[in-house]
């Protein structure tokens, strides 16, 4: 057994070896590396803007409705006596066509009579010209005498006392008689041109009389007022007609309309982009007629039949009357379509009432780039709601408000078309194709590379985890610092 000094020395060895260990242990400990700080990090999928060349277009649905309802009314009275096999609703006729035809011995009995009656007037007033031919003559020779008597009278007064006072009396009478003859004669001549006249005048009255009897004549024959098709007929062969009594109802076909509602700001749309818009202006300066005109723009009109699609070309013409639908709230509007045929494959196709169509709006921009204004497209997963976009220029995301003017589809999905205005948007700039949650103006934008997002499968093209930051705050175009919610993309 160890005595007490042996086992105290052991002890004591035991602590120093120990104290040994942990000194060494001390001094061949490492110290932690101090790592930097670390920014936070966005990552974003960015595109370019692409300047735009094709054209703007709007699209609406409209009803066709006939460009002429004319309803024909008998303007006489009589017996129908002919009746064509056309005169059938849902007849197509040719203008100028006789459909049907009243009796017309009455009227034609009335123009034998007026006729006569001016052939009477025509003999009465060649009688009067020779009457006053006669009597001009008369004149004439009356004037003669009158001349003569004076001349003698004068003769006799100036020889004086060569004369008898019963010879210069009887000179003196003979003036007188040669007066009254001469004032006999030429209110005789007066008395026949009234005479005349009032013979003119009847005849002019006989002759309106005969070419208004013409005009019943003719209105026993009624005829189809142009190229179109008959809606409805309501008299028939051996009937009786009398004026105002409604005979057909006829539509004209060699034009179509197409009645459609346009919202207000489609209205704008047109006014603001149109060429024609700037051309219309011009005609009138003081601006009172071209508000109560739309721009005339050409107009694409497509209606499905079955298998086959049919297209016309119409042009917009103008409001559907005046004023705001107070249903719809929106504005009425006409379509002209000069050729209401079209060729399909099945033969001539036309236009008729009550189709359903859709019409397509195209406004070019060559004319606007004349007048420097420019338009570029953008991937639609970039646009956000409220029309915003993210923006990366200059390593920084800014967000930027777009109006949007038209939408198409492409090879890489759907895109909007928006006008380049002032410096919201470059042409040079990036827009964000992918989720932005929050985002401070210290934080360090990273772009990976964009995938084109397949039908069906996720459009982001990021990990949402991968992008979500911690930071709470994000930057406003204008560089203030704002809290703003991750927002989502709008299709």
């Amino acid at each position: 057994m160890l005595s007490v000094p042996t086992r105290i020395a052991i002890s004591v060895v035991c602590l120093l070896a120990g104290s040994l260990i942990a000194l060494g242990l001390y001094l061949i400990k490492k110290e932690p590396e101090q790592r930097a700080e670390s920014k936070p990090t966005v990552l974003v999928s960015v595109e370019e803007v692409q300047a735009y060349s094709g054209s703007l277009s709007l699209e609406v649905t409209g009803l066709v409705v006939p460009f002429r309802e004319i309803s024909i009314v008998s303007e006489v009275t009589g017996r129908v006596v002919f009746k064509a096999d056309e005169f059938r609703a849902g007849r197509y006729v040719k203008a100028g066509t006789m459909l049907m035809r009243v009796d017309q011995t009455d009227y034609d009995l009335e123009i034998g009579r007026l006729e006569a009656e001016l052939r009477q007037t025509s003999s009465s007033l060649e009688e009067l010209e020779v009457e006053i031919a006669g009597a001009k003559k008369l004149v004439g020779i009356a004037t003669n005498d009158k001349e003569l008597q004076d001349a003698d009278l004068k003769r006799k007064l100036d020889a004086g006392a060569g004369f008898s006072k019963s010879e210069l009396d009887q000179a003196q009478r003979a003036v007188l008689a040669a007066e009254t003859a001469l004032a006999t004669q030429t209110s005789r001549v007066s008395l026949l041109e009234q005479s005349r006249n009032r013979w003119l005048g009847t005849q002019a009255v006989r002759r309106s009389d005969l070419e208004q009897a013409q005009i019943r004549r003719a209105r026993c024959i009624i005829a189809a007022p142009a190229d179109g098709v008959i809606i409805s007929e309501n008299v028939e062969m051996d009937g009786f007609v009398q004026p105002g009594a409604t005979i057909l109802v006829f539509e004209d076909t060699s034009r179509a309309e197409v009645r459609c509602n346009l919202r207000q700001d489609q209205l704008d749309w047109l006014w603001q982009h149109a060429p024609q818009a700037a051309a219309q202006a011009s005609d009138n300066v003081q601006g009172t007629e071209i508000a109560y005109r739309i721009p005339r723009v050409p107009v694409q009109i497509r209606h499905a039949s079955g298998s086959e699609q049919l297209e016309w070309t119409g042009v917009l013409d103008r409001f559907d009357g005046l004023g705001v639908d107070e249903r719809t709230k929106t504005i009425p509007v006409r379509v002209s379509v000069e050729q209401p045929i079209t060729v399909g494959s099945r033969g001539n196709r036309a236009l008729i009432r009550g189709m359903f169509v859709k019409m397509r709006i195209e406004l070019p921009t060559e004319p606007l780039r004349a007048l420097n204004r420019f338009f570029v497209d953008l991937p639609n997963r970039s646009l956000l709601p409220g029309n915003l976009v993210w923006l990366y220029r200059d390593g920084k995301l800014l967000m930027q408000r777009v109006d949007v003017v038209n939408t198409f589809e492409s090879a890489s999905g759907r895109r909007v078309v928006v006008p380049l205005v002032g410096d919201g948007l470059l042409l040079t700039d990036r827009v964000v194709t992918t989720p932005v949650g929050t985002y401070t103006s210290s934080m360090v934008v990273e772009v990976v590379p964009n995938r084109i997002p397949t039908p069906g499968g996720e459009r982001n093209t990021i990990d949402p985890e991968q992008a979500r930051l911690t930071s709470q705050e994000s930057t406003t175009p204008e560089g203030e610092s704002e809290k703003v919610p991750a927002q989502e993309r709008s299709n």
